[in-house]
């Protein structure tokens, strides 16, 4: 056996597509058009994916697509990882491994500042062991809703009438914060994948503006979370982000059949972590896996102090 690493070409897409669903149980139709749409999208042409080949046969893959942050209004080249898959008569040879390798060091000339992922943990030692980063992990915060939501059915007019904005594009941001990019054509293509409903909720006064994206998940069939996953504002005023989130905790009380509101930070963002204590959210011990790989990174962009994410800054939102 010598196998052979490649990026990845549209003749290796059914061999690919055959290995994710014998082992997700996907089904291959859907699957498909989610791959082709997903990764051969031209807003992804600039993804990175590889593939390791015993002769023609397609036995590992993994992905990395174009995921953009800002600092400010200066664009970070940030890639997240995506789908991986080991064929099951090629595992523990540290095929993943050598996969992260191929693909590192074969886009260290290209125009990429990082790779990043929020991997679950059954991979998240294999990063690791390949000398990733773990600076942190978003933390989850919770707080009270209303203890008397089991009496009350999830009602989706009802939150539909509460939170009718839309979500806020090519926002221009004064500040030197690192966030999620709001580039009009990137949430376009997000939102071809997006399963679940996400409501937003703005708060405006004098040219500032707070906007909140808001997700509803019921858990165990009776409790019902409402996540805020999103996060958008233009400028860093700490008054004024305490006073949208009041105003969205206000609203989301309106809604009695929510249990609780949740919200995963950066722990390092100590304005919002402070907020978020202050309107009676508890820190939790669940937590999310973040971790990154530098390749043309600068010292700004490594600023973990200012670099904010959110549920909704994984693929998976």
């Amino acid at each position: 056996m010598e196998l052979k690493f490649d990026l990845y070409e549209s003749w290796m897409r059914n061999q690919v597509i055959s290995l994710m669903c014998q082992q997700y149980g996907y089904n291959e139709d859907e699957y498909e058009n989610f791959f082709k749409h997903f990764y051969e999208s031209p807003f992804q042409e600039k993804a990175v994916a590889v593939v390791a080949i015993d002769e023609k046969k397609v036995v590992g893959f993994q992905s990395f697509f174009y995921w953009p942050y800002k600092t400010g209004i200066k664009i970070v080249e940030s890639y997240q990882s995506g789908s991986s898959i080991i064929h099951p008569d090629y595992r523990g040879k540290g095929l993943f491994k050598k996969l992260l390798k191929f693909a590192q060091e074969n886009n260290k000339s290209k125009n990429i500042d990082l790779f990043i992922g929020f991997p679950v943990e059954a991979s998240f030692g294999s990063f690791i062991k390949d000398n990733w980063e773990n600076p942190f992990n978003l933390r989850w915060y919770v707080k009270l809703n209303s203890i008397f939501s089991l009496l009350f059915s999830y009602n989706e007019e009802k939150a539909r009438s509460v939170f009718t904005d839309e979500k806020i594009v090519d926002l221009d941001p004064k500040h030197k914060q690192t966030t999620i990019s709001i580039d009009r054509k990137f949430v376009t293509w997000r939102k071809l994948f997006q399963k679940d409903k996400i409501l937003y909720l703005s708060f405006k006064q004098e040219g500032k503006v707070v906007q909140f994206g808001l997700k509803i998940n019921i858990r165990k069939r009776v409790i019902k979370e409402l996540i805020i996953g999103e996060v958008y504002y233009n400028e860093l005023d700490v008054d004024f982000f305490n006073a949208a989130l009041k105003h969205c905790l206000k609203e989301i009380g309106k809604l009695r059949f929510i249990t609780i509101v949740s919200i995963a930070i950066n722990p390092n963002i100590e304005f919002i972590k402070q907020i978020l204590l202050t309107n009676g959210f508890r820190k939790t011990s669940k937590e999310i896996y973040f971790i990154f790989k530098a390749l043309n990174a600068d010292k700004e962009m490594l600023d973990f102090s200012k670099i904010e994410m959110y549920r909704g800054d994984i693929d998976t939102w």
